[in-house]
Formats: C-alpha cells, structure tokens, sequence
C-alpha cells in the first residue's frame, strides 16, 4: 500500500481547483481584442472579394453567352447597362447585377454602342465576337475582364487600379 502525505494531497487538489479570477480575465480581454478588431479588418477585405466575385460572374455570363450562341448557331448578345449596374442576354435567368461599390467602363465595338452608358458584347455562332474590354474596379483593385474579338474567349486578369 502506497501512503501519501497529507502536503502530497493538498498540492493534488489545489492543482484541480480550477482556473483563477485573474487567468479568466486574462482569457476574456484577449477574446473581447480579437472580436474588437474583426470588423474593422473585414471592412478592409470585402471589396476586394466583392471586386473579384463580381468579375468571375462577368466572366461567366460572357462564357455562357458564347456557349448558347455555339449551340444554337445565332447571334447572342449580352447587353451592359453601367447605369443600371446590370448585364443580361436572353431571358432573366441570364442576367448578372453588381453593387454601386463597383465600378464598370467598357471598351466595346462603336457598332455595339447604345449610348454613353450601355453597350453590347455580340458572340456569334461560329464562336467568334465583336470582342471587347471591361474595366472592374473598386477604389484599391481593379481586374480586367476580356473578350477576344477572333475566337470569342473570355479572360480575367488582375489589373492596375
């Protein structure tokens, strides 16, 4: 049998007490730092993924215009209202919308041009464009979005802001 002093015991159990007052304190103010600071950092961040969440749906929408008019053999036509903050072909299943905190210039074909503010990107059945360029921005990035005139293929690029 194994006899313990009673000082043996005593350290045993001050030992599974538990945590003091003051290394809980510790813990809760190290906590309430962290949780001060997350929103200012996410401040920081959210443009950036807004700007490259809205150029890939860009991209997309380009992608799949070409797809329909290779499929269909017609001429599809996606239209871009900068006014509006909008982009469509077909019906409104295939329309695309962005917040104000991104901003969008076009160089288009004169021959696609609406007006100063909307304009068209035309894929042909054959897979080709009328080509184009679109300038995606926000006030620290910016990405590029590009449609080639011959075969049609649309490429994203980050960009000087």
């Amino acid at each position: 049998m194994i006899w313990h002093s009673e000082s043996a015991r005593q350290r045993q159990t001050e030992r599974n007490r538990g945590y003091s007052l003051l290394e809980m304190l510790v813990v809760l103010t190290i906590i309430a730092m962290i949780a001060a600071l997350t929103p200012a950092a996410y401040r920081n961040i959210r443009p950036g993924i807004e700007l490259r969440s809205t150029s890939g749906e860009v991209a997309a929408l380009l992608r799949k215009a070409r797809n329909n008019a290779i499929r269909t053999g017609r001429d599809t036509v996606v239209t871009f209202d900068l006014d509006q903050n909008m982009a469509a072909f077909g019906n409104e299943e295939d329309s695309l919308a962005w917040s104000d905190a991104v901003k969008i210039t076009a160089v288009i074909a004169e021959s696609e041009r609406v007006d100063s503010n909307r304009g068209n990107i035309r894929f042909f059945g054959n897979g080709g464009s009328t080509g184009g360029k679109l300038h995606l921005r926000t006030s620290k990035l910016a990405y590029d979005v590009s449609v080639d005139w011959l075969l049609g293929t649309v490429e994203v690029k980050k960009s000087d802001a």
